[in-house]
């Protein structure tokens, strides 16, 4: 993805120049692993209430990480966090057909 920036003119009306705008990946990256954190720790909470908690009360715990990645960093990383969370449940705590 390009994203162009200010054009800067030159007293020289033939040289323009375009410099992008720098995002920081950097930050980007934080909000992405912040997120698989948080469905991380859901992950452990509910491994550890698996014996007490029903399949549906522990899917509440992966619910709680997708809600608070979507406060803390924004949509995409909460929709990495839903999507990270669907995979986790279906691999831990429901039967193979």
């Amino acid at each position: 993805m390009h994203v162009l920036g200010r054009i800067q003119l030159s007293t020289d009306w033939q040289e323009q120049r375009v410099q992008p705008e720098t995002t920081e990946s950097g930050a980007e990256a934080k909000a992405y692993l912040g997120s698989l954190a948080f469905v991380a720790v859901s992950l452990a909470v509910g491994l550890a209430l698996r014996q007490m908690l029903g399949i549906t009360s522990i899917a509440l715990t992966f619910l709680t990480a997708v809600l608070v990645s979507a406060v803390v960093y924004g949509l995409w990383p909460a929709l990495f966090a839903s999507l990270v969370s669907v995979l986790a449940y279906n691999f831990f705590f429901l039967t193979p057909l």
